[in-house]
């Protein structure tokens, strides 16, 4: 297939560490990433090249959707059989498109009324802003500065 897999492939087999990002649509992880993590099976298979690498995984929803959790395990699972040890797991909640579309508040696809209930009335305190996540900010800083240590103790072995 041609495509930018073979180049992706080879920064992975070069890196320490991996941060492998989701976003969960209909409560599992996008096809894009589900597809990249498929794709590492080709390292895996007979050669271990994921093995003992870092990991993290980054997923975000919209609304706090129950599919956070579930797209987060399904990416920790994969990387795991890949033999990654996944140092943790970062979870962002996003806004829904319909936050912004211009239709959310009358199309009768939207989820706000899923997230909100009946106050569909997009109003600027409704957004869920990641910047304003401090446990998520909190947690990115130390997975970080985890990473930063580990690769260094493994450099100086």
């Amino acid at each position: 297939m041609k495509d930018d897999y073979p180049e992706l492939a080879e920064k992975v087999k070069r890196a320490g560490a991996v941060v492998v990002g989701g976003y969960t649509p209909y409560g599992a992880i996008d096809g894009f990433t589900k597809a990249f993590l498929e794709r590492l099976f080709s390292l895996h298979h007979q050669n271990g090249l994921n093995r003992g690498k870092l990991a993290v995984v980054v997923t975000t929803c919209i609304g706090g959707a129950p599919g956070l959790e579930e797209g987060s395990s399904q990416i920790a699972h994969a990387l795991k059989l890949e033999g990654m040890e996944v140092l943790g797991q970062l979870k962002a909640v996003g806004n829904p498109e319909c936050m912004v579309c211009g239709y959310g508040e009358t199309c009768p696809m939207s989820a706000l009324p899923w997230i909100f209930g009946n106050d569909i009335k997009v109003t600027p305190e409704k957004f869920s802003q990641v910047e304003d996540q401090t446990k998520t900010w909190q947690q990115v800083q130390e997975l970080g500065q985890l990473i930063a240590t580990r690769l260094r103790a493994r450099l100086a072995m």
